[in-house]
């Protein structure tokens, strides 16, 4: 890992998470590695490095910690611009992670705030990250989550639940059509004996 440069390694981290490939060695190697040089990402990069982590559901407390402390640092100086979807996603991968920093969750209420639309999958991760930090840090989130209204919430909600129908459910007709396809395949036999040169 020490061979990488930051960036190479966020895309190799990337394209392992892609194909959920995980080697936790590797993983856990790569997380000290970027928390020590985190002030070298970009925020396209820590962005990037946070979803792989999170989607591949590896614990690194450390990056969490390196990571969510230069957004902060970054959110504050203005030395870099992360949007409020920005944001959403890197507290719903330290949600993930779970990770906890309320300074972090500042920074996304504020560009909540300013923003004069945000997109809809970061509203969808806005209300996982509300129910996860609800549920697993109460009396921290306590303060935050007093920003949103019942209304809010609720809405949030109602997005989500459009949003996120579950596409694996289907109806009976497809099911039955999906088990004779599969029942044809189980039972099939071979029709046409192939031999290729060498016998």
């Amino acid at each position: 890992h020490s061979s990488f440069a930051p960036v190479q390694l966020v895309a190799l981290l990337a394209i392992l998470s892609e194909m959920r490939l995980v080697h936790t060695d590797l993983f856990n190697a790569a997380g000290s590695f970027l928390s020590a040089r985190s002030k070298e990402l970009r925020p396209v990069d820590i962005i990037r490095v946070m979803r792989s982590f999170a989607k591949c559901n590896v614990q690194h407390q450390g990056l969490c910690k390196a990571v969510s402390d230069e957004v902060v640092a970054r959110t504050r100086n203005k030395t870099a611009t992360f949007k409020a979807e920005d944001l959403c996603e890197i507290s719903w991968a330290l949600c993930v992670m779970e990770h906890f920093n309320g300074e972090l969750l500042k920074c996304l209420f504020s560009a909540l705030e300013k923003a004069p639309m945000i997109a809809s999958d970061a509203l969808t991760q806005l209300f996982e990250v509300h129910l996860a930090l609800d549920f697993e840090h109460r009396e921290s989130y306590a303060r935050f989550a007093s920003k949103m209204t019942d209304d809010m919430i609720d809405a949030l909600q109602d997005h989500y639940r459009d949003t996120r129908k579950d596409e694996r459910r289907c109806t009976e007709e497809r099911r039955k059509d999906v088990a004779s396809i599969l029942k044809s395949l189980v039972d099939g036999s071979v029709h046409v004996n192939h031999r290729t040169s060498c016998g």
